[in-house]
């Protein structure tokens, strides 16, 4: 728990120097670029936790997989906050509709601890029934998505 490099924005960002700002984002590391990549309120993010349900949040170490299901039909796949994410081996997988798998893109370049990127997959559906049915997220370490970017079909 307590994992302070999955706050926003960076305790380091010029606008911390405003008294009244809470910057509770904090890195351990003098490479990362999160002073100058992670300087606005993420709020609320998603993470895969690494202990109980009553523990602070704290994303796990080890990474694993984020499964998102479109209940609508989505044409379109535009981009993904990543915040903290550390490796690049994590990646990204859309699938039509039809579960054939579309596209596969690594996350390159990591976002660094503390860091945020907004990742453009950029992925769009051809014709149906090829909409976008679901999208994976394979994490490689710890890591948070802050966003999801994407486009439904007007129905009618």
């Amino acid at each position: 728990g307590d994992d302070e490099d999955l706050g926003s924005p960076n305790n380091g960002c010029q606008i911390c120097a405003d008294p009244v700002v809470n910057c509770p984002g904090v890195t351990d590391d003098a490479a990362s670029p999160a002073p100058t990549t992670n300087c606005s309120p993420q709020n609320n993010i998603l993470i895969l936790h690494e202990s109980g349900p009553d523990d602070l949040p704290d994303d796990n170490q080890n990474g694993g997989r984020m499964e998102f299901t479109f209940t609508k039909d989505v044409s379109r796949i535009y981009s993904v906050g990543l915040l903290d994410l550390e490796t690049e081996s994590s990646s990204f997988a859309v699938f039509d509709s039809n579960g054939a798998r579309v596209q596969k893109k690594f996350v390159k370049p990591a976002t660094g601890d503390n860091g945020h990127l907004n990742f453009m997959l950029d992925y769009e559906a051809q014709s149906p029934p090829g909409y976008i049915g679901r999208m994976n997220f394979d994490v490689r370490g710890s890591g948070a998505v802050t966003h999801l970017a994407y486009c439904v079909v007007k129905e009618g």
